[in-house]
């Protein structure tokens, strides 16, 4: 009998399939007859089948090591109503549970064996394994263990190395929803397959119609509802950035919502995941605490109201939706103002080379006890050890941690760098509007078939987006100003930075970054111009990448005639602000915030923190803001950061830079 012939009989026996899925049977094929396997393919589209399936076929004990309990538990469950003997060894366990799991084990009683990766940290572990090999060794979440992944995890690091004691007669097979090519690479590296076959397949989803909205915070709550009031659109996810955003978008859609955090107790979230699973609850707000593991078929909507910190982490919340098949949408609300909450996070999860250095030398050279040591600069020190661990700089010996000497800034720096990047990659996806939002998922993740035809489905596909948007024409001065930038474009062969694009083009004639981005997405959605990303070597020998902008088109005044503007049409929305209002009223608006109403005090005041500013920077007054820009600030006395980027001449990098400061002064007076 053929292994497949043998491997479909086991299919249909044991798991009830009549058939394999897209890419299942070369892949179970391939592990079944012995040979280390790495498989990346997307949420939903059967990755357990692939060590289940030819573990049995294999016989003996399947080990398979899972960073999560929820997801162990579940996939165990699974595995027993099927009839198969499967069982777990994790913190959850007690003792005696654990104890009699080994002795089955070393019975050759279990078909499969779950452990978390701490577990192999465990002295004797390994041993006991040892005693009796399994037949294959199965690693979830394989991303874990890259330092370039999104979820990275010390103790997946350590698992090539855990393992060479079980390798003898065991293949391995690591398995990823979420991997691109070079955490595919650093993987097989880690794992020590030194003839491993890589299998990355399936990302297309052909059923989810993906949609990004750029809008202000103050606004997504009303575009939620809006959304969520459409048929079809529940059950729902919606991913927040933050546990305080989470609870109140939960509190704001009522009895049908359900916030999710870790910051609740386990037993809260257990009963808050089951009645969403069992359909009591048909909308969750969560943080990325929520959603491993769960396999819910028929999530209707996935919508993130901020911006995810990964591309990878977002591929994976959106493809929760829609595993039966049917249409779903996901939905990203996003603006620059997000890139903030990031940044802040990212600061204190990589510390600064420089605070990391005055950590260790703090460590004596004969080491000393973690919990006898002090954090300089206000820095995690859990979380400033594990880098530093990581990294080579110190090794951990049971309580006590001991400097190596060993150099560690360079590679510290390259993942430091590489984290940051994953961020600003997040930004990238989100304003590119010339490529299909699934081909753009594809080509990240190195999808042999990402050079189809597009989805048919997201909003740069068809053209069309959720009932929040709407087209109108150009106006007259509207007309003027794109003309203004597409000659600007013309005029530069290799291409323009937007913010040097925008300086040459709008902010001299007093216009907003805001009206600038939104004129400039005209022309990019309608083929006059185009983003390609370019780089350029520092002196130091960095490499750094920007996005530059080209024309791509002739714009003629035909063309200009027949452009149509997307704004947002939120049924119900605030307002009062000035930026929820539309674009031909806030460049009405904008000459008048240079003269109209002026808060003297206040202009003084600012003038006075403008020149403390110049000589701390020592550059020209001028340089930090004009007075035109102080005028406008006293005048329309802005409340937050999403203000301040409505007034001529601050653009995202000046608020960066100035942002919490001026709007703390406009606070104070």
């Amino acid at each position: 009998m053929s292994s497949s012939q043998r491997l479909l009989n086991l299919l249909k026996e044991k798991f009830g399939f009549d058939r394999f899925r897209e890419h299942q049977e070369e892949v179970c094929i391939h592990v079944s007859e012995g040979h280390d396997t790495l498989l990346v393919m997307p949420t939903g589209a059967g990755k357990s089948l692939c060590f289940q399936l030819p573990g049995l076929a294999l016989g003996g004990t399947t080990l398979v090591i899972c960073p999560l309990i929820a997801l162990i538990d579940d996939q165990v469950a699974k595995l027993q109503e099927l009839g198969l003997s499967a069982a777990s060894i994790h913190s959850g366990c007690s003792r005696e549970d654990s104890r009699i799991v080994c002795q089955k084990y070393l019975a050759d009683q279990l078909d499969y064996l779950f452990v978390a990766p701490e577990r192999l940290a465990l002295p004797g572990f390994i041993q006991l394994l040892a005693k009796k090999k399994p037949s294959l060794i199965a690693i979830d979440e394989a991303h874990c263990i890259s330092q370039w992944g999104h979820d990275f995890r010390p103790d997946y690091r350590l698992l090539g190395e855990r393992l060479e004691e079980l390798r003898s007669s065991a293949p391995i097979i690591a398995l990823t929803a979420t991997a691109t090519p070079q955490v595919q690479s650093d993987i097989v590296k880690q794992l020590r397959m030194t003839d491993a076959t890589i299998y990355a397949h399936g990302f297309r989803r052909t059923n989810i119609a993906i949609e990004n909205i750029e809008s202000k915070k103050s606004q997504r709550l009303a575009i939620v509802k809006q959304v969520l009031a459409q048929p079809d659109s529940r059950p729902a996810i919606l991913y927040s950035p933050t546990r305080k955003i989470a609870e109140e978008f939960a509190e704001q859609l009522g009895d049908e919502a359900e916030a999710y955090h870790a910051g609740l107790p386990p037993e809260r979230r257990q009963a808050i995941q089951s009645s969403f699973l069992a359909g009591h609850v048909d909308i969750i707000v969560a943080t990325v605490a929520f959603g491993m593991g769960i396999d819910k078929a028929n999530i209707r909507s996935v919508i993130h109201v901020g911006f995810p910190s990964s591309v990878e982490g977002y591929y994976q919340e959106i493809g929760r939706a829609g595993r039966d098949g049917k249409p779903s949408k996901a939905l990203m609300l996003y603006s620059y103002a997000d890139m903030k909450t990031h940044e802040f996070l990212f600061k204190k999860s990589y510390p600064e080379q420089k605070d990391l250095t005055k950590l260790l030398k703090s460590i004596p050279k004969d080491g000393c006890l973690v919990e006898l040591m002090e954090t300089p600069n206000d820095i995690d020190l859990r979380n400033s050890l594990e880098k530093l661990l990581i990294h080579g700089a110190i090794e951990s010996h049971g309580d006590m941690i001991v400097p190596t000497g060993r150099p560690w800034v360079a590679t510290y720096e390259a993942q430091r760098e590489h984290r940051q990047n994953q961020l600003y990659n997040v930004m990238t996806y989100a304003k590119n509007f010339q490529t299909c939002r699934m081909l753009q998922l594809m080509t990240y993740f190195g999808d042999p078939d990402a050079d189809g035809e597009g989805c048919g489905r997201c909003d740069i596909c068809t053209g069309e987006s959720s009932t929040c948007i709407e087209k109108r024409p150009l106006t007259h001065q509207e007309q003027i100003l794109i003309r203004k930038i597409a000659d600007g474009l013309k005029s530069t062969r290799y291409g323009s930075s937007k913010p040097k694009l925008f300086k040459a083009t709008l902010e001299p004639l007093g216009h907003s970054r805001g009206i600038f981005d939104s004129l400039l997405e005209v022309l990019i959605r309608n083929g006059f111009a185009k983003v390609e990303p370019k780089s350029f070597e520092t002196n130091e020998g960095r490499s750094i990448t920007y996005e530059a902008v080209l024309a791509k088109n002739t714009l003629l005044q035909v063309d200009i005639e027949s452009l149509m503007i997307q704004e947002l049409n939120i049924k119900g929305a605030k307002k009062s602000t000035r930026k929820s209002e539309p674009l031909t009223k806030r460049l009405k608006k904008q000459t008048k915030f240079i003269t109209d109403h002026v808060d003297e005090e206040l202009f003084e005041k600012l003038r006075a923190w403008r020149l403390k500013e110049s000589k701390r920077s020592k550059v020209a007054a001028y340089v930090v803001l004009s007075n035109k820009t102080l005028s406008a600030i006293a005048s329309s006395r802005p409340r937050n950061e999403d203000d301040l980027l409505d007034i001529p001449g601050f653009g995202p990098r000046k608020s960066e830079k100035y942002g919490r400061q001026l709007i703390d002064l406009v606070n104070n007076s």
